[in-house]
């Protein structure tokens, strides 16, 4: 059964559960029946360990108000990380380890890159060569297998890519194909596909394929879904302020749907046809946080007029 949520901005948080309550609690009276935290909001992990304390403060916040939880992994979690690899896989085990502890049913995580985006400025825009792409992969499987089979009861969702100038293809995964194959690679049945409708929007009018074909390919494999809007322009990296990115309608811009030009029947159908268990998260910037009723809104009505027209054509 499709569950809708929304996320709980990590800015937002900056470290403090002071805010938690009340957002939590906005979250049910808004007829949610989850939410999505990041870790990085919370600081419950620090240089790869996880604090115990904070976790269960956390769990108990989340349990006086019975929703459903997914989280969301350092954006910088690189499992193709060209340094400290061993600090990435202590990261990646740390938030499974929370979601073990805290009933967080998903972890969403951007898988590797070739080019870390903490790497943007100081490396060229140049891909590394075939076999060390080849052998970067080899081992981010090996990374996600053993932590599919350290935590069985949490369910590892890859998150399609957001494309970058002048650096795209910075990763494998702006292309679907290539996130099916890693997902295919790793074969094990607590690792699918977290489908983003804005990344899946700008990466595919980059680089030039049809978005509902994507989203067919991708369809069997999703097991949780990032619903927002864009108007699919990539910006350069150094572009960051919403501000000066909105009026020219540039990057990745995390509006609530219906702003922007997504085609969600396109992108939705496939995954919602033959019916979807999973979450459907609502993922804004903060900035839109002030009318969050009014766009959590428009967010279900989509959401139930995609699924009844799926069901119309079955």
């Amino acid at each position: 059964m499709l569950t809708l949520s929304t996320n709980i901005h990590d800015a937002r948080l900056d470290g403090s559960l002071a805010k938690l309550p009340g957002d939590l609690s906005c979250a049910v009276e808004l007829g949610l029946g989850a939410v999505e935290v990041g870790v990085h909001g919370l600081d419950v992990i620090r240089c790869g360990r996880l604090d115990l304390r904070r976790t269960r403060e956390f769990r108990n916040l989340l349990d006086d108000h019975g929703l459903r939880l997914s989280v969301h992994a350092p954006d910088t979690l690189d499992l193709q990380a060209r340094r400290e690899l061993d600090l990435h896989r202590s990261v990646l085990h740390a938030c499974l380890e929370f979601c073990a502890l805290t009933r967080g049913e998903v972890l969403v995580v951007h898988p590797g890159r070739w080019v870390a985006e903490t790497d943007f400025g100081v490396l060229p825009p140049a891909l590394p060569g075939e076999q060390e792409r080849l052998e970067r992969l080899e081992e981010e499987v090996r990374l996600l297998r053993e932590a599919a089979d350290a935590f069985p009861e949490v369910r590892i969702a890859l998150e399609n890519a957001r494309p970058y100038l002048p650096y795209s293809p910075y990763c494998a995964v702006e292309f679907p194909d290539r996130l099916l194959d890693l997902v295919l690679r790793v074969d094990r049945v607590n690792v699918g596909i977290c489908l983003d409708t804005g990344h899946l929007h700008m990466t595919s009018r980059l680089h030039g394929y049809v978005e509902s074909d994507a989203a067919r390919l991708l369809a069997e494999h999703v097991i949780h879904l990032h619903v927002h809007d864009n108007f699919g322009r990539t910006g350069n990296w150094t572009e960051k302020t919403q501000t000066h990115q909105v009026p020219f309608g540039r990057g990745d811009m995390h509006m609530p749907p219906g702003l922007g030009d997504i085609d969600f029947e396109a992108v939705l159908g496939p995954v919602l046809r033959d019916g979807f268990d999973g979450m459907a998260v609502c993922e804004l910037r903060g900035r839109y946080l002030g009318d969050l009723p009014d766009h959590i809104g428009a967010f279900r009505r989509l959401m139930e007029a995609v699924q009844l027209r799926q069901t119309a054509r079955r």
